[in-house]
């Protein structure tokens, strides 16, 4: 599990979570594959899917980056902390939880 501190967008606190690097590579959020996000039980739930509708975005061959905003992140997340848990699945989920 990491913990990572909720970010601005356009000039909104607390309504970007962004997660890259290794840990998404290595339980297979890799540049490029798609996925699915769905909201359950107050957590944000990503999901790896070949047809899903999201694209994981990077920084060269393997670095990459995920980048979710808006009034969601806000609501569910920001109005309880300025931090959030990602738990990493090596099932093809990320988890992100109020902190």
């Amino acid at each position: 599990m990491f913990k990572t501190k909720l970010g601005t967008n356009k000039g909104t606190p607390l309504s970007r979570i962004w997660i890259e690097g290794k840990r998404l590579d290595s339980v297979g959020f890799t540049k490029g594959s798609h996925y699915c996000k769905f909201w359950g039980n107050g957590r944000l739930i990503l999901h790896l899917a070949p047809d899903g509708p999201l694209k994981v975005s990077g920084k060269g061959e393997s670095h990459p980056i995920i980048d979710i905003t808006g009034k969601a992140i806000v609501s569910n997340f920001g109005s309880k902390s300025e931090y959030v848990h990602v738990d990493y699945s090596k099932m093809g989920f990320v988890i992100i939880s109020p902190a």
